[in-house]
């Protein structure tokens, strides 16, 4: 089986919530694993690069992205909405990750937070670390 990405995201955050849904029933190709920010696989996979309020992705090249390019990660490699994808490529990183940053802040205000961390689905438990 090949190795594959690993998106680690906050499993209380409305927002990411509908993200990852979105990425599984987008995933064709099996590319992605997910792991909630609080386990402990998280905590140790991610070391120093270790960020609650950004979703980060482990690339199966063992790479860490964060912010603004792991978003532009996971499009590129569901190769989903290539035009938007390549607009946020041209965008300089320290702009992307300012308006990254302005969302991440106040995601919990604007999109709302669970109070428990939410169950996958059974069809997607396997593709979920811990």
């Amino acid at each position: 089986m090949k190795k594959r990405n690993i998106i680690f995201y906050d499993a209380y955050c409305a927002l990411c919530d509908k993200s990852i849904t979105w990425i599984l029933e987008n995933d064709n190709e099996n590319k992605f694993q997910f792991c909630h920010f609080k386990s402990d696989f998280a905590k140790s996979s991610l070391k120093n690069n270790f960020k609650t309020d950004s979703v980060s992705v482990l690339t199966n090249e063992g790479e860490i992205v964060s912010k603004s390019d792991a978003t532009i990660f996971i499009l590129h490699t569901l190769k989903k909405y290539r035009v938007f994808n390549l607009i946020l490529k041209i965008i300089p990183k320290k702009l992307r990750d300012f308006f990254y940053d302005i969302i991440a802040k106040n995601r919990y205000k604007w999109f709302g937070k669970f109070d428990y961390c939410k169950v996958p689905s059974s069809k997607w438990k396997e593709k979920f670390i811990e």
